[in-house]
């Protein structure tokens, strides 16, 4: 006695754009115990159907670009060189920013010394004004003092002073 067997053949394709390799979902239990009466004609020229399973949803056109990418493809050189591009353009400007910053702060600082040079002369000529000695007689008559008579002025030799504080402290 003859039985009828029916054996699944499973068929292995390749998605074109996905790049991955996708069998199709297995039959259930019923049908493969079970062999039906009607059978499907063979495509023609031999070749086996081909039926491609998604099991899993479907991405977006870009997570499939990014995913088609190749460490040779024109694509990833293009967002290689992109990429360093943007990165040397933010460099440059971040040293142009401080270039900039120090500049200005430079300016300041010259200013400042500027001011301050003008300043140290303006008070270089008024120590100058108020040294002169006939200014400081002035300022000494507006103070209520008198010149000195020259019988009160003492001259005293180089080593006088160590002599006039022995004396005055017996």
């Amino acid at each position: 006695m003859l039985t009828a067997e029916r054996t699944q053949t499973v068929t292995v394709t390749r998605v074109p754009d996905t790049r991955q390799w996708v069998a199709p979902r297995p039959l259930p239990a019923a049908a493969v115990a079970a062999p039906s009466a009607a059978v499907k004609a063979p495509r023609p020229h031999g070749k086996p159907a081909r039926r491609v399973v998604r099991t899993t949803r479907r991405k977006s056109r870009l997570a499939r670009a990014v995913q088609a990418l190749t460490w040779r493809s024109p694509m990833t050189a293009a967002v290689l060189l992109g990429t360093f591009l943007v990165t040397l353009l933010c460099g440059y400007v971040a040293a142009y920013a401080r270039v900039t910053a120090t500049g200005f702060e430079l300016s300041v600082l010259r200013r400042d010394l500027r001011r301050t040079e003008l300043e140290e002369e303006a008070l270089r000529a008024e120590l100058s004004r108020l040294k002169q000695p006939e200014a400081v007689a002035r300022r000494a008559q507006a103070m209520g003092m008198v010149v000195a008579p020259p019988e009160s002025a003492r001259v005293l030799p180089a080593d006088a002073p160590a002599q006039a504080v022995a004396q005055n402290n017996p």
